[in-house]
């Protein structure tokens, strides 16, 4: 065996994901002519995250915005979201519609809905401008802070024992798991080493196992967010085993029509290296994991250097292989059950 082959066989043990399985993997390309994004209902989870807000975002431009995906003059899409306060999505939304060019919000009803705690549905509309089409996204925000009982408010809605005023659950279609354990919360608990891994471990697995099995069925179509991994990093960093060991039970433990695992290795999401050290660094405070991720995410982006990271890839890349999965139009009934995107196929 020559050294060039030895050193391509070490890496793809100590670091290629693609070595944990073998993996199935499709290219953007191949799903993007076949997407159908009309009735349809999809449930996203951390979707207050960097890549769920993204992803939220897509749907709606891609619906009623501007977009070439959707050809059709009527078209009804749902999200619904779940989250510990009001984010303001209609706010957040004036970044990809500014002076509400493409889209307008026509409706924003606030429903408070008896649980343990305070709790609230917003359901608001989106609609097209354009004059010529029906394109609507409506979208519930269920606002509840005790993420801990969120199971139980899915459970609730699935046997349809209280009203939540949300779509009957029988007409979800699609699921999006984008949740994670954010690193200030970690700070900010003040807690120590096993503590934080204690508490990363009950949002990255516990917490995302418990919601997803909540709503499972076999009828519906998952996207998964986890991380590059490889038997190495999943055995021995906390972070890559609880992202390896969602992916394995979600694939061997519950039942979906399809299961989408995307595996993208180090998100770029500042344009230089000011901005990172303005956001991570500058700021009062170290978030030095972060602040990391992304110089390396940023400066080794489309290098020879980044496949020893899991290939870096920017953020917006991720989020829209995750729109793409969910909406694709899956015609080959012979097509492999679970499908794993990496960062180099998107």
């Amino acid at each position: 065996m020559t050294v060039t082959k030895l050193i391509k066989k070490g890496y793809n043990i100590l670091l290629d994901s693609g070595f944990v399985e073998n993996s199935v993997c499709k290219r953007l390309n191949q799903i993007e002519g076949s997407i159908d994004y009309n009735q349809k209902c999809t449930l996203i989870l951390g979707s207050t995250g960097a890549i769920g807000l993204q992803v939220v975002n897509n749907i709606v431009a891609s619906v009623v915005g501007p977009s070439k995906h959707v050809d059709l003059n009527d078209c009804q899409t749902t999200l619904i979201l779940i989250k510990r306060k009001d984010t303001f999505l209609g706010e957040s939304l004036y970044a990809i519609n500014e002076y509400n060019v493409f889209f307008e919000e026509i409706t924003r009803q606030i429903i408070n809905i008896e649980l343990k705690h305070p709790a609230m549905v917003i359901h608001s509309s989106f609609i097209s401008k354009r004059k010529t089409c029906s394109k609507v996204v409506s979208v519930y925000e269920i606002i509840y802070p005790d993420s801990s009982n969120w199971s139980t408010i899915f459970k609730t809605w699935r046997n349809n024992i209280n009203n939540l005023c949300l779509p009957d659950y029988k007409k979800l279609t699609g699921l999006v798991s984008c949740l994670g354990t954010t690193k200030s919360k970690l700070k900010h608990d003040n807690l120590g080493y096993k503590g934080k891994i204690a508490s990363q471990r009950n949002v990255d697995y516990e917490l995302n196992f418990s919601l997803i099995k909540a709503v499972s069925n076999a009828s519906l179509k998952i996207i998964l967010l986890t991380s590059f991994n490889s038997y190495t990093l999943g055995s021995s960093v906390p972070y890559f085993k609880n992202k390896l060991d969602l992916e394995k039970d979600v694939s061997s433990k519950l039942e979906f029509a399809k299961i989408f695992i995307v595996r993208p290795g180090p998100y770029v999401f500042c344009s230089f290296n000011y901005e990172i050290f303005e956001k991570y660094a500058l700021n009062g405070s170290l978030d030095y994991r972060s602040f990391m991720s992304q110089i390396i995410a940023y400066n080794f982006y489309k290098t020879h250097v980044s496949k020893f990271f899991g290939y870096c890839v920017q953020s917006y890349d991720v989020s829209k292989a995750i729109e793409l999965a969910l909406f694709s139009i899956d015609d080959d009934k012979h097509s492999n059950h679970i499908v794993y995107i990496q960062s180099k196929n998107m």
